[in-house]
């Protein structure tokens, strides 16, 4: 520190220098965010595969809808002007297809509405995210007659997040910087003092954006549209509360009999020493993040390099300005030195160190039923994280109220092979396969090649084809019963020939007139002869009809297929146009690639449809075995699935972020601290607070509110940040203990001196940080309003229950046990 301030000018001016190059040469970190900071699960989940899988066969489009609110239900006119609008949006740029929802009766009963007054227009678009969105902005601008027009998508809602989340940064920084100002004002009485940590977390933000905006441009940093808004709130909040600690040693350090010079140096010295373990607490929990595998989690580390720069931004430049001014930073309080002490924690203080296990049972008391009974519950629907102002979420709303939900989001499931599936056999497995899919619990309807609207097509079906087979069965005994009625006539004409009386009449008639008798008998002969040909036509007819049944019935009996499926296909069969246009609509890749679309009974985004969507998984894994997809890849796409990829992808971040967070930061307080018992209940101290936070507001969010639980990434953000922010608390006050100790005083006053000097300084620290966070509530996206109210939380329950009677309690419980296994304090008085 000497040779910072010995060197001040030059190392601000450098300082200076950095930061003006990171801020002019840096892109646009805002943009950066909304082209890379999708929240999608790792690249080598299934829901990914899925879209890799296509994109391989050049099946790389993005799939969005269209929704149409009618004023009155639809008609002959309304269907002519939806044709119309169609037709538009087929020749809107980067449209590739889309279905009408008038191609027959099925598609309609599934794309209009019950009550006639919406319909549905699934749109397939250019795979590229921005010529979706460009796209579905000019759907949006088409010309119509309609009550309204919205359009919907994974990537629009994701689009309107951003953009609100953008709006709310500007209101979340105003409201920061006011509130900061007006709490500064308060504390200091100054009006020179507030600007100081105001400036200078001001360049630490603006030096911390700059830096990030580089390395994700440049190193493939992880970025995420959340990190501008977090970088605002804890720095602001991170940094103030560094700065008031700083400035309130500054106080001290004045009202002794030293130099400025020195006063500025014991300053950076012993409360230097306290804000440099915090902050390497603070990198340490956030740098942590850059081992688990979701891309949003692992952008956090973003907030441990804008610790970083505002750490150099207040060792360097803080210290200039103090030298600089003097004492006049408080200006015009003339009480420079004067430093309050808590009151109210020095009785706490009282009472914990008089009565340390009664404070202990006080607090687990009212911590742990919360901590068993709250609710825990997680939503994955992230239609909650904007307001319905936005028209993707209008569309949504609709799709709820009038559509079926699994209808719009669909598990989608793509059969990759080496070899073409859509032969006979391999079109008769997938059948065999959707029936299995289709019994498992949660499931609706399956769409695919044999039931395109999830009916299975009928002429497919051995059942409707034996039954045709009957049908020409009794054509053909119809026919044999005509050729009977036509041998019964012809018997009739020659029976009289076998009476000789009739025939000896015949002779004398043909011997009195013999033309006329030759004649009759020519013509009853011509009779019986035409009688005999179709009688031998109708027995050929009919015996041919009976070779190509008994034909059918073999080849039919021999077909395995039918046991399975149910349903008996030729190669004369995938000709029929109906059949090809549903080959068309779900395969890809020359028959390589069979898609599947799953609806399901429950909401898709629901933790009910993500256990539906392992149900499927396992059913598929055990019916594709002696089938042709048997050596296929099989990959699971749409919400749904997403969402199951991401619960399990999150679950599996949370246990290693617990995990490394709590040895990394051990590690850091068992450095500075020389203990092992006093990082033990340091963190303990905060791992209660956290749970206890995140039961509260799942009452809040869940049974209050109705919102089915707190958003998906909320529990572990919540959890980092009160990680790596609560701990600063507590180092504020074990440093100042630990100090006392060593300045020579026993546990009890060590204890009571350090609460009653750290009790104004956490306390308004803690003020500004909760001040800071609820300006996320201006964010406008509920992820950052529900992280700031769990946040908040835990930052009331740690300054009233842990701080000032849990860590106390504890401390004065274990004496000089607080250093072991390091020597005490203590041990080095005495000798």
């Amino acid at each position: 520190m000497k040779t910072i301030l010995k060197f001040r000018w030059l190392i601000s001016i450098i300082v200076i220098i950095a930061v003006a190059c990171a801020i002019l040469f840096a892109p646009n970190l805002s943009k950066l965010a909304s082209d890379n900071g999708n929240i999608v699960p790792p690249k080598d989940t299934t829901s990914q595969q899925y879209t890799e899988k296509l994109k391989d066969v050049g099946a790389d489009s993005k799939s969005i809808s269209a929704v149409i609110e009618l004023d009155k239900k639809l008609d002959n006119d309304s269907k002519k002007d939806i044709k119309k609008y169609i037709d538009k949006i087929e020749d809107t740029k980067g449209v590739k297809d889309t279905i009408s929802p008038f191609q027959n009766k099925d598609v309609e009963d599934k794309l209009v509405s019950k009550d006639k007054k919406a319909v549905m227009i699934p749109i397939d678009t250019d795979n590229d995210r921005n010529k979706t969105l460009d796209a579905a902005k000019d759907i949006k601008h088409l010309d119509n007659n309609f009550k309204g027009t919205y359009v919907t998508g994974n990537d629009i809602i994701f689009d309107d997040i951003n953009k609100s989340v953008d709006d709310g940064l500007k209101t979340t920084e105003i409201v920061t910087f006011v509130l900061i100002l007006v709490i500064l004002f308060l504390v200091f009485r100054s009006v020179v003092t507030p600007f100081v940590p105001l400036v200078l977390i001001g360049l630490s933000y603006a030096f911390s954006q700059g830096i990030l905006a580089l390395l994700v441009k440049y190193a493939d940093f992880p970025v995420s549209i959340y990190i501008q808004p977090f970088l605002v709130a804890l720095l602001f909040g991170i940094g103030t509360d560094y700065c008031i600690l700083l400035l309130n040693r500054y106080k001290e350090e004045l009202g002794k009999d030293q130099s400025n010079f020195d006063a500025v140096y014991h300053t950076f010295k012993n409360g230097g020493r306290t804000i440099l373990i915090c902050a390497i607490t603070v990198l340490v929990g956030f740098a942590a993040l850059f081992f688990v595998r979701f891309e949003l989690f692992r952008s956090a580390v973003g907030i441990a390099v804008g610790v970083l720069c505002m750490m150099i931004i207040l060792f360097t430049l803080l210290p200039t300005i103090l030298m600089l001014l003097g004492g006049k930073v408080f200006w015009p309080s003339k009480q420079a030195s004067a430093h309050k002490d808590s009151k109210l924690w020095g009785k706490l203080g009282h009472f914990t160190s008089g009565k340390p296990f009664l404070a202990l049972v006080i607090v687990l008391i009212i911590m742990v039923p919360i901590i068993i009974f709250a609710p825990n519950k997680i939503t994955y629907d992230n239609t909650n994280e904007i307001s319905d102002d936005y028209d993707s979420i209008k569309a949504i709303n609709i799709i709820k109220d009038k559509f079926s939900e699994g209808q719009a989001f669909p598990v989608q499931i793509a059969i990759k092979d080496d070899d073409k599936l859509t032969t006979k056999k391999g079109i008769n497995d997938l059948e065999a396969l959707s029936q299995s899919i289709e019994k498992v619990k949660g499931v609706d309807k399956v769409n695919t090649i044999t039931r395109p609207t999830g009916e299975p097509i009928k002429q497919l079906k051995a059942t409707y084809q034996l039954n045709e087979m009957q049908k020409k069965i009794d054509d053909a005994n119809d026919g044999l019963g005509q050729v009977n009625d036509g041998l019964g006539q012809m018997n009739s004409q020659v029976s009289p020939l076998t009476d000789s009386q009739k025939v000896q009449g015949l002779m004398m008639q043909g011997s009195q007139a013999p033309q006329q008798a030759n004649q009759k008998v020519t013509q009853q002969a011509g009779q019986m002869s035409k009688g005999l040909q179709q009688s031998q036509q109708g027995i050929s007819q009919v015996q041919d009809g009976q070779k190509k049944l008994q034909k059918r019935l073999k080849d039919m009996s021999k077909d395995d297929g039918i046991n399975k499926s149910g349903m008996y296909i030729t190669d004369d069969m995938l000709k029929n146009d109906k059949i090809k246009d549903s080959i068309d609509q779900y395969s890809d890749g020359n028959g390589k690639v069979l898609l599947l679309n799953v609806e399901l009974s429950d909401d898709p985004f629901s933790k009910k449809a993500m256990n539906t969507v392992d149900s499927i998984h396992h059913t598929v894994d055990n019916q594709v075995k002696d089938t042709s997809f048997k050596d296929s890849t099989i990959e699971y796409g749409g919400k749904s699935s997403e969402n199951n990829d991401l619960q399990k992808t999150i679950d599996n971040d949370m246990t290693k972020a617990i995990v490394l967070i709590t040895i990394f930061l051990f590690i850091v307080l068992l450095i500075f601290e020389r203990s092992i018992i006093m990082p033990l209940y340091m963190i303990a101290s905060i791992l209660i607070t956290y749970y206890a936070s995140i039961g509260i507001a799942n009452l809040i969010f869940d049974n209050i509110l109705g919102m089915g639980g707190l958003l998906l990434v909320v529990p572990f953000f919540s959890f980092v940040v009160l990680m790596a922010l609560g701990v600063d608390y507590a180092i504020f006050l074990v440093n100042r203990f630990g100090e006392e100790v060593k300045g020579g005083k026993d546990i009890h006053d060590a204890l009571l001196t350090a609460m009653r000097k750290m009790g104004v300084v956490i306390m308004t620290a803690c003020i500004i940080l909760i001040g800071t966070v609820a300006a996320l509530y201006t964010s406008g996206a509920m992820t950052l309003m529900e992280i700031a109210t769990v946040v908040i939380l835990g930052l009331l329950i740690y300054n009233i229950f842990m701080l000032p009677l849990f860590i106390p309690a504890v401390a004065k419980s274990f004496g000089k046990g607080n250093w072991w296994p390091f020597k005490s304090p203590f041990d080095k008085r005495e000798k």
